[in-house]
């Protein structure tokens, strides 16, 4: 368990079980942070690029070396083009490493994750599967993650929401913030964080602009 947080709406640190924040008092900004990141500044530009090695050679190849740690992965396309299978097959893949992934589907019921995860024999016990469509609920399940996560999947995000967020699910601020929220998440730990986002009907990444600029890497799949 987490003893350790930061407010991602400040940067504040907090230590122990206070969940609100001491200088701009959110509560639902707080996130877990990880023992290692506990005296790391990033804004000291010391720390180099490390990589989360996914284990198909091409692949790992064309991103670099694999999922960038500290930093957001984007996956875009339409919908049913198979982000959500791509998802679940990179999780596995990197399990099966012996790494710890935390997967989480904002559109889909569990027993119904759990069918496909069987159906595709994605089934790593390293692999932990959960359903919720809120930023609240994930940040519960992820203060819950008994082993630290090496890796972050979230599918998808057009389909997340935060609750002080005004404005209604399935739409740009909401994809916005909890993208934002994502990438901030990324940067103060040194887990890969991977994420699924909508394309628009004019074919580009659904949500706010400067995501996109600020992932580490978007990847598009188009149909054949």
């Amino acid at each position: 368990m987490f003893n350790r947080f930061i407010c991602i709406a400040c940067g504040t640190k907090l230590q122990g079980n206070d969940f609100s924040c001491p200088k701009c008092h959110n509560t639902t900004s707080i996130i877990p942070l990880p023992p290692e990141m506990w005296e790391y500044d990033r804004d000291d530009g010391k720390k180099t690029a490390t990589y989360l090695p996914v284990g198909w050679s091409s692949f790992d190849k064309a991103l670099g070396g694999g999922l960038a740690r500290s930093s957001m992965t984007t996956l875009c396309g339409d919908e049913g083009i198979g982000k959500s299978t791509l998802s679940l097959q990179i999780g596995d893949a990197v399990a099966q490493q012996g790494k710890s992934v935390f997967y989480v589907n904002t559109e889909e019921h569990k027993d119904v994750l759990v069918k496909r995860a069987q159906r595709l024999k994605t089934t790593s016990q390293n692999l932990v599967i959960e359903a919720g469509k809120t930023w609240q609920k994930f940040i519960n399940e992820l203060n819950m993650f008994r082993k630290r996560p090496d890796l972050i999947i979230v599918d998808s995000l057009s389909r997340f929401s935060d609750e002080e967020e005004k404005a209604r699910p399935d739409t740009l601020p909401q994809i916005k913030r909890c993208g934002m929220q994502l990438l901030q998440l990324a940067k103060v730990s040194d887990w890969a964080v991977l994420t699924d986002v909508h394309t628009t009907k004019g074919g580009v990444m659904a949500g706010h602009k400067g995501l996109g600029y600020d992932s580490d890497v978007n990847l598009y799949l188009e149909k054949d």
